[in-house]
């Protein structure tokens, strides 16, 4: 449940509930989820985005520029080089991080679909790893229920052959509303996309389950 590494269709599917990404793009703008702000300079050429001040990881501990930079040089050690949010157009993307909530990414050239690649970034929990992106692989973090979640949901139990090995298909998740974090995003996570999340259970405050 590593949202930077869904290998299937239904493992994507289980990351909506539980991970939010920064923003999305629609017909009408952009939508926005952990960040509040996107700003592009005048060149096009400096993007500054602003996480949302009230972001919260599922622990309490709150969403910062440290892990969007952590989740950064994470794809580009698993890469072995330059990521589509590291390099553009040949040249290299300048990451700047101005404070715990503010970073400011400036490209070599202009990029226009720049914003599209930020929308397609899901942040993971740097402190749950020291910082240390090295880290991530060896561990079974993203395997555990508990695990720090951005979404409206927590994993609250993994079932099947998941179960302290690889969460795949067979797996069947046990996904815990948060009732303080329920939100726009949650709302579109209708019955349709429920019945995609590796055959889930998502259970609700009340305590009835949708399956």
């Amino acid at each position: 449940l590593q949202p930077s590494a869904q290998s299937s269709d239904d493992l994507v599917s289980a990351i909506r509930p539980i991970y939010e990404p920064l923003f999305a793009e629609t017909k009408d703008g952009l939508e926005y989820y952990l960040a509040d702000k996107l700003d592009i300079s005048e060149d096009g050429l400096t993007y500054t985005l602003h996480i949302n001040d009230k972001a919260t990881w599922s622990d309490g501990e709150p969403v910062t520029v440290k892990d969007i930079k952590f989740t950064i040089d994470y794809g580009v050690l698993v890469y072995g080089g330059p990521t589509s949010f590291t390099k553009v157009n040949g040249g290299e993307v300048q990451i700047n991080e101005i404070d715990d909530k503010t970073m400011e990414f400036v490209l070599p050239s202009v990029y226009d679909n720049y914003v599209r690649t930020l929308s397609q970034f899901y942040p993971m929990p740097a402190h749950a790893f020291d910082n240390d992106p090295s880290k991530i692989d060896d561990s079974t973090y993203f395997k555990t229920p508990g695990m720090a979640t951005s979404g409206a949901y927590v994993v609250s139990e993994i079932m099947g052959s998941g179960l302290g090995a690889d969460v795949d298909r067979n797996s069947d998740l046990l996904l815990t509303a948060v009732p303080e974090r329920l939100n726009h995003r949650n709302d579109k996570v209708d019955r349709q996309i429920i019945d995609a999340v590796v055959a889930a259970v998502l259970e609700l405050p009340d305590g009835n389950g949708l399956s």
